[in-house]
């Protein structure tokens, strides 16, 4: 059996963490958790453009910091996932504080208890998130601003919860093939890795 493996993602909006996801998942041969949060946005942006990412929304921060927790009872031994607790406390301290002060002790402690846990941070250049920017919501400045401080944030989470962190990936510096064939030399001081990784 294979120790724990959970890689997760953090960066800001627009930095390719579900193209790398999808690139790293290929090359470990370990699967993708897709984000919760971003498939709840989806619908609730179907549902009122003024849901965005900007506004806030304590249900959906609640529905998000709730809904992760639950879908851990069904992590694989060996994930990746994208945003997670770090980048989905992050969220919702910039738009909902008294949430993410109800769900910090909780989110925690959970994440510390979890085996195999390292931090992947992605980036990618201001032009380059600038360009992918496809949130609505407030101006370009301020979307911009927004998710950058939220990564940021998650990270220090991520830190001062303990978690190893990994130096971050660009990835409009490299394709995702390449930053994926290269990542497992990074973690392996760090981590055990899937016997199909190994080199």
């Amino acid at each position: 059996m294979l120790p724990p493996l959970r890689i997760c993602l953090i960066g800001p909006h627009g930095a390719g963490k579900s193209t790398f996801a999808r690139a790293l998942g290929d090359y470990l041969r370990i699967p993708v958790r897709p984000e919760l949060g971003r498939t709840l946005r989806e619908a609730a942006l179907a549902a009122g453009p003024e849901r965005h990412g900007l506004a806030p929304d304590p249900d959906f921060d609640r529905a998000v910091l709730r809904g992760d927790l639950a879908l851990d009872a069904q992590l694989p031994a060996q994930v990746i996932l994208e945003t997670w607790h770090p980048g989905n406390l992050a969220y919702a301290w910039h738009r909902c504080p008294a949430v993410a002060r109800r769900h910090a002790d909780r989110l925690r402690q959970h994440t510390r208890a979890q085996l195999g846990v390292v931090i992947q941070p992605v980036w990618a250049a201001p032009a380059t998130l600038h360009a992918r920017l496809s949130e609505p919501g407030g101006t370009v400045a301020e979307r911009l601003a927004f998710f950058s401080a939220v990564a940021e944030d998650a990270l220090t989470l991520a830190t001062a919860w303990g978690l190893p962190v990994l130096p971050p990936v660009w990835t409009d510096a490299v394709s995702p093939g390449a930053l994926a064939a290269a990542w497992p030399e990074k973690l392996w001081s760090r981590c055990p890795l899937p016997a199909s990784a190994s080199v």
